[in-house]
């Protein structure tokens, strides 16, 4: 639409100065950035992990998973995938999100 943008900071009150993300992919990519440059896979999965009552491959977490598994040097990227096939309950869950990580 013409005239339209997407501004990277809304204000959601002016007098209490208070802001949120434009949208919500400026969050996520922020937040993997953060993950990703942790380098160590206990500190990732802390960080991605931290309601033990969510899955980490829960929707909230996906778009993270994937921009930070994209800005991971080789080695912890493979650090984190090896972690998270240890954690696998046996399901496959947790390998499966091994594979699709590593083929984006």
């Amino acid at each position: 639409q013409e005239g339209s943008c997407v501004s990277i900071l809304v204000c959601t009150s002016e007098s209490e100065r208070t802001y949120r993300f434009g949208h919500l992919t400026f969050q996520e990519f922020l937040a993997a950035s953060f993950v990703a440059h942790l380098k160590k896979p206990a500190a990732i999965w802390a960080a991605l992990h931290r309601d033990a009552r969510q899955a980490i491959n829960a929707q909230w977490n996906r778009e993270v998973l994937f921009f930070s598994a994209g800005m991971m040097d080789e080695d912890t990227f493979v650090g984190f995938a090896k972690l998270l096939v240890g954690k696998d309950d046996g399901s496959g869950v947790l390998c499966a999100l091994v594979k699709e990580l590593g083929q984006r």
